[in-house]
């Protein structure tokens, strides 16, 4: 988060780059959250066996949503780190 914070200071005068990094920088919040509360509901798993059927399923539901944020940065975020030729 310091991160996106930082850029979001850095880029200020810059308005396209400004909202794509608040725009990340709030979509990460969220996914943070997701994963918290996965790590929260799933951190017993052993001695909870109803979760088990779950597990799967949400397990993959996050994956994809941190597969699909990766692609995204690295389609839109990294490209503002490239030197000027």
């Amino acid at each position: 988060m310091r991160l996106y914070i930082y850029l979001e200071h850095a880029l200020a005068q810059d308005a396209e780059s400004h909202a794509l990094i608040h725009e990340l920088r709030h979509e990460m919040e969220g996914i943070g959250k997701a994963v918290l509360e996965f790590l929260g509901k799933y951190h017993q798993l052993a001695v909870q066996p109803n979760l088990v059927a779950s597990f799967g399923n949400d397990l993959s539901a996050v994956g994809k949503v941190l597969v699909e944020r990766i692609q995204r940065e690295e389609s839109t975020l990294y490209p503002l780190y490239l030197p000027a030729y």
